[in-house]
């Protein structure tokens, strides 16, 4: 492990029918979108332990009981912590506040492209100094955000799930006098159009 210090902290929904890939239902069905929310979060999974780089927490929400997470426990030998917190923004806030002074980077679970190389670039820019770094999505989110020291005031305001998420959490970042450094542009899958274009790698 490089950076044995550091955290990487997954965040994942448990895969029960109706509440995870909810935009690909109409098009896929219940059964099929909830077989990839968890294909998508073993494969998360997979890239954050091959990767060797930083012990790995998934961060389940609404609690770690659900057999998948349990089964993911084993399989991975990660640690599992329950998301705190009414809003996302707040839920990782608390989840990167519980690594103050140690480099964090934080993921989504529904990023196909995540590579070892990405996350070192996350982990390197914050050892090297950065004090924030985030990784945009190309729907105008981030898929992947990573600091040494919260601040709930980034996540202020935010309109998640829209597409204003990164420009909103830049804005809150210059009000507090941060500049956080932007990585190479990622897409998550979240429709059916991204579904097919994951396929076809």
């Amino acid at each position: 492990m490089i950076y044995p210090e550091a955290k990487i902290l997954l965040f994942a929904k448990a895969p029960n029918p109706g509440t995870v890939k909810t935009r690909l239902i109409a098009d896929i069905g219940e059964h099929a979108a909830t077989e990839l929310h968890k294909e998508l979060v073993l494969n998360a999974l997979n890239t954050l332990t091959e990767a060797a780089l930083s012990p790995v927490e998934l961060w389940c929400a609404p609690d770690t009981e659900h057999p998948f997470f349990i089964e993911c426990q084993k399989q991975f030998a990660i640690t599992l912590r329950q998301q705190q917190g009414e809003g996302l923004g707040e839920r990782m806030h608390y989840a990167l506040s519980q690594h103050r002074g140690a480099p964090t980077l934080l993921i989504g679970s529904d990023i196909p492209l995540l590579n070892r190389n990405y996350l070192h670039q996350g982990l390197r820019a914050l050892l090297q100094g950065q004090s924030w770094v985030i990784g945009p999505a190309e729907d105008g989110g981030y898929v992947l955000i990573g600091c040494y020291e919260s601040d709930e005031r980034l996540f202020d305001g935010v309109a998640w799930g829209g597409s204003q998420v990164l420009a909103q959490t830049m804005k809150n970042a210059a009000h507090c006098g941060v500049a956080p450094l932007l990585l190479e542009t990622l897409w998550d899958l979240d429709n059916i159009a991204d579904l097919a274009r994951w396929r076809c790698f």
